[in-house]
């Protein structure tokens, strides 16, 4: 007899999908074509690094780099600055310029959740990577939302299923393959290799290994799956599998700081980012919906843990750093009301700093670019532009400030 299936999409459509698909992507992204690499101001290397725009000036007279010269005014890339900052950190003899993990420790890792859709998760990821990359950390994300929001802002392509290698359509070079994915890294229980993404300079690179991704495809909606395959398989407990994959890959050492960014659900996938990291960031949207989303979000996670904590033995979170922050606010009363409800309800754990909503993170968002792209492309004005980088600025020392102490926590212990 004949094999009862239920219902198949038919294979036409699946076919022609993929290669509509791919022909679009090749219209927007030509092969050959790269992200734009960041340009910015000298008083913003200046600022990221922690000196005078004098001895950026010295330094770039001194032959760390080869401004780009725009008009009327010289312009340097993320890469550039981290040249200049590698140039002053081996000439000073007093003060570092250059902070990196203790060796043989695993990276600080700093996982972006939260249940609600659309509450910023990505846009936060993007923009953290970006912060600590231009900070001098070596930086890797993973995309472990499906969607590929990240990966997309990130300067590569998240499609629907990479082309075999015999394809008459070959692939294209953002393209992610399904050995990048995190999938993969579930798969195998280790991460193998990081993409680099534009951010690394093309021209002049950076010193190190900037910022790199573990890029999403959407065959990470498959990584579910294996994670429940996996229980009572492996020897590590189903939500340790990433910790697991972070600690103990060789290319781990190479990064300094992980930005994980999650899918918006307690789903296998999200617990492990959690379990993997040792801080947390929480984007509360002001919609209603939004903000009970986010009440619930803490309640639940009471529950996992505690319920994971029963079931086996030291299955125990290592998060040390918890907070929220307000995003997208705006003045209409919804808004102001929430935003006042947050404050009373999560004073233990909010940040001060309010993201706005701007001009800025929506015509950026409209690209699929961070605001460090967003002004070279002349998106929004430079004012508008200093204004949104010093409130990131605000919130993500406070994440830097924890990983510091985490760091001479563990030197303390190894001196003992």
């Amino acid at each position: 007899g004949t094999l009862m299936a239920g219902w198949l999409p038919p294979d036409h459509l699946i076919d022609t999908a993929a290669d509509y698909a791919l022909k679009r992507l090749k219209e927007i992204y030509p092969p050959g074509s790269q992200r734009h690499e960041p340009l910015l101001w000298f008083t913003d290397a200046a600022n990221l690094i922690g000196v005078h725009d004098r001895q950026i000036r010295d330094a770039i007279n001194a032959g760390a780099a080869s401004p780009i010269e725009g008009e009327g005014r010289s312009y340097l890339t993320a890469a550039q600055i981290q040249c200049i900052r590698d140039h002053l950190h081996r000439n000073s003899y007093k003060k570092s310029y250059l902070y990196r993990k203790p060796a043989g420790s695993e990276p600080y890792v700093i996982a972006v959740s939260n249940l609600k859709g659309g509450s910023g998760k990505s846009t936060m990821t993007a923009h953290a990577a970006a912060w600590f990359a231009l900070r001098g950390y070596r930086t890797l994300v993973i995309d472990a939302d499906p969607q590929g929001t990240t990966t997309t802002m990130m300067g590569l392509l998240p499609v629907l299923n990479p082309p075999e290698d015999d394809d008459e359509m070959p692939g294209h070079p953002l393209m992610v393959g399904h050995d990048e994915s995190l999938f993969t890294v579930f798969d195998t229980e280790e991460i193998r290799k990081p993409r680099s993404t534009f951010w690394n300079g093309h021209k002049e690179p950076a010193p190190w290994n900037m910022l790199d991704i573990v890029p999403a495809v959407i065959d990470d909606y498959y990584s579910e799956m294996v994670i429940s395959a996996k229980k009572g398989e492996s020897d590590v407990p189903f939500n340790l599998i990433l910790r697991k994959a972070i600690d103990t890959s060789p290319v781990t050492e190479n990064y300094d700081v992980i930005i994980i960014d999650t899918p918006p659900s307690f789903s296998n996938i999200t617990m492990n980012a959690i379990y993997a990291a040792h801080a947390l960031l929480i984007p509360v949207p002001p919609d209603t919906l939004g903000v009970q989303a986010t009440f619930s979000y803490f309640d639940k996670l009471d529950e996992i843990f505690e319920e994971l904590a029963r079931l086996y033995e030291d299955n125990l979170n290592r998060l040390e750093f918890v907070k929220a922050v307000r995003v997208r606010y705006n003045m209409q009363p919804e808004s102001i009301d929430n935003s006042a409800m947050v404050e009373a309800v999560m004073k233990d754990i909010l940040l001060e700093p309010v993201i706005f909503e701007s001009k800025t993170y929506r015509s950026a968002a409209q690209y699929n670019l961070t605001l460090f792209e967003g002004l070279s492309q002349g998106l929004f004005s430079r004012r508008l532009f200093v204004e949104a980088f010093s409130t990131l600025t605000d919130i993500f020392s406070e994440y830097e400030s924890a990983m510091l102490d985490y760091w001479a926590g563990l030197r303390q212990e190894e001196d003992k």
